[in-house]
């Protein structure tokens, strides 16, 4: 009779995320000191170039040499400092989204923020009892949608229940991404740099939609074709304007 193999040990959800949020603070710090000692040698190569020009301007124009090397220098060491402020900043993303993670499964309510629309229009059947949307509900409990998109999205399914086969596909795809990790925080981090700019795209938006501005001033668009022509012919015909411009 085989012994009976030791039970395999599961990992649990609240492993995962403390095991993440320990992995990618180690790599905030690291990125951290890396970015500070990269813009330490960017202040370095900068003020030694403007030696360097210094030098060159008054002393020895072979100085330039030296300052075309620490301007490439400069150049690719500033490249570098930008590709480490961001991975930075994904780092910092990664920690505080698997830190809400966390404060999701211990339902702590106040660290990690409720996002989207809150607002019931009309008599809902069943939103009102069960606390669907607002403070410590299942909207709060499950919105980790950066995008008012995504936002909106949530709401509406919360709100008003899919058909069977709809719902199942929505499982069917749950089940799909649930054990690539990986991608599914990639994907969160670029929805949270998006979220950061929801002012400015929102602000294009309504840009877009508005009444065109230039179209209702058609004279604007007709001088943009006849100005340049008008002026060239006047410069051409009139020696005494290029005397005025050229004295």
């Amino acid at each position: 009779m085989q012994p009976a193999s030791p039970p395999v040990e599961q990992t649990t959800p609240e492993q995962i995320y403390q095991e993440r949020v320990t992995r990618f603070s180690r790599d905030r710090d690291a990125l951290d000191s890396a970015s500070n000692q990269n813009a330490n040698w960017n202040v370095a190569l900068f003020v030694a170039l403007l030696v360097a020009l210094g030098l060159g301007f008054w002393n020895n124009t072979q100085w330039y040499w030296l300052a075309g090397l620490l301007g490439i220098g400069f150049v690719v060491a500033y490249r570098r400092l930008g590709g480490l402020i961001h991975q930075l900043r994904q780092a910092r993303e990664l920690v505080a989204m698997n830190q809400q993670g966390l404060a999701r499964l211990r339902r702590q309510w106040d660290q990690f923020p409720l996002k989207g629309d809150t607002t019931i229009t009309g008599t809902h059947p069943f939103a009102g009892d069960l606390d669907v949307l607002g403070t410590a509900s299942l909207q709060q409990l499950l919105s980790t949608a950066a995008t008012p998109a995504g936002q909106e999205i949530l709401r509406n399914w919360l709100l008003h229940p899919a058909d069977p086969r709809t719902i199942a596909s929505r499982q069917g795809a749950a089940r799909e991404l649930a054990g690539d990790i990986e991608w599914r925080d990639n994907v969160h981090v670029a929805g949270r740099f998006i979220g950061d700019s929801r002012h400015g795209y929102l602000e294009f938006a309504r840009w877009a939609e508005a009444t065109p501005w230039l179209a209702p001033r058609q004279w604007l668009l007709i001088w943009s074709w006849v100005g340049p022509v008008v002026t060239v012919g006047l410069l051409v015909a009139s020696p005494s304007l290029w005397h005025f411009i050229f004295a």
